[in-house]
């Protein structure tokens, strides 16, 4: 699937390069379980991370991850009725956020198409 982003927020620079990383993957092919991610961006460059459940309620997933750096991430999908939302919104057919562990970080959302 083909993953574009549909925000940014960036509350510290003190990841800066983990946030210039996952913005690269604008119009990427993505990959998705809830294993892995894999990606392949535009420039041909792919990256893959393990995932590892972390946590869910009634309206996400949650997963951890680590970039090749040492720098922890987390994804966050969207299930049930917030998808089923974010498909009707998007015409998207799946979503997910990449973003730091810190409540002070960042976090950059995507929709992923066909």
């Amino acid at each position: 699937m083909k993953a574009t982003i549909f925000q940014r927020n960036l509350m510290t620079n003190t990841e800066q390069v983990s946030y210039d990383l996952v913005n690269s993957f604008d119009e990427a092919e993505i990959e998705l379980n809830n294993q892995t991610i894999k990606i392949k961006t535009k420039k041909g460059e792919t990256y893959q991370y393990k995932l590892i459940f972390s946590e869910s309620d009634t309206f996400t997933e949650t997963y951890l991850g680590q970039f090749d750096d040492g720098n922890k991430f987390r994804v966050t999908k969207p299930i049930g009725v917030a998808l089923e939302m974010t498909k009707l919104k998007s015409s998207a057919i799946d979503a997910f956020s990449l973003g730091s562990i810190s409540p002070t970080g960042w976090a950059i959302h995507f929709y992923l198409f066909n």
